[in-house]
């Protein structure tokens, strides 16, 4: 069954988008200044890309990372804080 973006089926009770659907996180100067980013991986290449990028565009992130607690971060904070 193939439902359609702006709609969705569950439990056959058809649902609509709400009036959000047009939502953008994005300020009209292209910022996310006062988001709150939650990046996993954020040690590995991927996830300091989507950390540089995100902070770069003023959002602020949280680093979760499987690594252990007494490893140090600063260094990832440094990179990013650069900016």
């Amino acid at each position: 069954m193939y439902c359609s973006p702006t709609t969705a089926t569950m439990n056959g009770h058809q649902q609509q988008e709400s009036e959000s659907e047009h939502f953008s996180p994005y300020r009209h100067d292209g910022k996310l200044y006062g988001f709150v980013c939650v990046v996993t991986g954020a040690t590995q290449p991927v996830g300091k890309a989507i950390v540089s990028e995100l902070a770069a565009h003023g959002a602020a992130c949280i680093y979760a990372c499987s690594s252990s607690p007494s490893d140090d971060y600063a260094g990832l904070a440094e990179e990013v804080n650069k900016q």
